[in-house]
């Protein structure tokens, strides 16, 4: 859009959507309205990921399952190695999860309490998102990987999964250099750079 006017009403600027009591908490007082969204912002991507990580995954399952090895004749599901990548690919999705929600659920609770999460809290928040959703783009090229020169077809899922996650990653909220450098600042009593947060 261009040439556009947005009156001054219908804009919120960020520090006021930083943690604790927001223009909207003064209507509906729920924690979802007070938490830090810039904080826990790298989640709403990092969710993107465990969804491209858990499709990719099942379409993987799906395809090995029946799946014959065309130099071997082999069941590729019968192979050692099949079944440790798609067993490392699911745990390494489990656990982003497992992560993500663990945060997500303490930020509630936080809020919940009417208290405003640190500066600290919000820093380990966006590291925890970035990391996350670097496991899942592992469990991505795990399986991708071991799908062999069939992943790359226009045809097979995979080779849209492996775009997409890395695409996905690729933003800012997900940076493990950004968000990682922030909370060691943090965690070694430097000053954070990172005035919205």
């Amino acid at each position: 859009m261009s040439d556009l006017f947005v009156p001054a009403h219908r804009t919120l600027p960020l520090s006021a959507i930083a943690g604790g009591a927001t223009p909207g908490s003064e209507v509906n007082p729920a924690a979802l309205y007070k938490l830090p969204a810039l904080g826990l912002f790298s989640f709403v991507v990092a969710a993107v990921s465990l969804g491209i990580a858990r499709g990719a995954i099942e379409d993987y399952r799906a395809a090995t399952k029946g799946r014959i090895g065309a130099y071997t004749g082999r069941k590729l599901a019968d192979l050692a190695g099949v079944q440790l990548r798609l067993a490392e690919a699911a745990a390494l999705a489990d656990v982003a999860e497992a992560l993500m929600l663990k945060d997500c659920d303490e930020a509630t609770r936080i809020t919940e309490g009417d208290a405003v999460p640190t500066l600290t809290d919000k820093a380990r928040w966006r590291r925890d998102g970035a990391y996350a959703a670097g496991l899942c783009t592992k469990a991505v090229e795990l399986i991708f990987t071991a799908s062999g020169g069939a992943a790359v077809y226009l045809d097979n899922p995979l080779q849209r999964a492996f775009r997409d996650i890395h695409a996905a990653n690729a933003h800012y909220a997900l940076s493990w250099d950004v968000n990682g450098t922030m909370w060691g600042r943090a965690a070694l009593g430097l000053p954070i750079e990172a005035p919205t947060l």
